[in-house]
């Protein structure tokens, strides 16, 4: 079931922009938000390196998302516009994070070169906790609420 938070989810369309970047369109703030709701929905358990690579140039940048009580980083490389895309989501109950094993992003190509988050635990250093996202603030998966909101 797909519920409204304000946020509409649909798929963008190059036609509709009249700005791209190569074969990529340039996405406002609002239609990135649309879009990864819509590509989460259309995919299930989607990794930040799939959105990233979905989106190219406009979605690299020096932005993380971390968790600083525990010291774990769940994706780093993103714009500004990118990371608050995903929050916007996430916050609004649209999509919510799962925890899950390196190897899904190592299929997807891309795995930052930190230690990975082995325990519930609060890190001294920075620890790639990897996550997928899925639709809606809950699915009823064990994992659900989410590790973001447990932590």
């Amino acid at each position: 079931m797909v519920r409204d938070y304000g946020i509409k989810a649909k798929q963008w369309i190059p036609a509709r922009f009249t700005v791209t970047n190569g074969d990529v369109p340039i996405l406002t703030d609002e239609q990135m938000a649309e879009d990864v709701l819509w590509y989460v929905q259309k995919h299930d358990w989607v990794t930040y390196a799939e959105l990233s690579a979905r989106y190219g140039p406009q979605a690299s940048g020096d932005i993380a998302h971390v968790l600083d009580a525990k010291n774990w980083v769940f994706w780093l490389g993103m714009s500004q516009q990118f990371a608050d895309a995903i929050r916007r989501c996430h916050e609004t109950g649209c999509i919510h994070p799962h925890a899950t094993v390196p190897l899904t992003y190592l299929l997807d190509g891309e795995v930052p070169s930190l230690p990975v988050v082995k325990r519930n635990v609060v890190y001294s250093k920075p620890h790639w906790m990897p996550v997928t996202y899925r639709a809606g603030a809950s699915c009823g998966h064990k994992d659900c609420p989410s590790i973001l909101n447990n932590g």
